[in-house]
């Protein structure tokens, strides 16, 4: 079996940005952040994207690491909590209709 450890999962804007309260930073760094090569970033926020392009590739298996939306570093702990539990909560329900093809980890406020 091939599993990909290192599979990052973005939750719909949608989703998170009505939680996001006082504007916010960039993330941990302070810097803008972001995927490079945006011809793949759909692989990152659609689940039967990164499916289609497991089995292109041979990979059984994704393990998924969510990412924090901008401005999660700057919330206060409960507003942290909201989003963090959000985004786990989304992961989750992508792992629960694929559990054969994602298990994932989550992110803490």
């Amino acid at each position: 079996m091939i599993v990909d450890i290192h599979a990052h999962l973005t939750p719909p804007k949608a989703l998170v940005e009505p939680l996001l309260k006082g504007g916010g930073g960039h993330g941990a760094r302070g810097g803008p952040g972001g995927i490079t090569d945006k011809s793949v970033a759909h692989i990152l926020s659609d689940p039967q994207a990164r499916i289609d392009d497991m089995d292109a590739l041979g990979i059984d298996m994704s393990v998924l690491t969510p990412g924090p939306p901008r401005g999660f570093y700057s919330q206060t702990a409960e507003d942290g909590l909201a989003v963090a539990r959000a985004v786990n909560d989304y992961a989750a329900g992508v792992v629960a209709a694929h559990p054969k093809r994602f298990a994932s980890l989550g992110i803490v406020p």
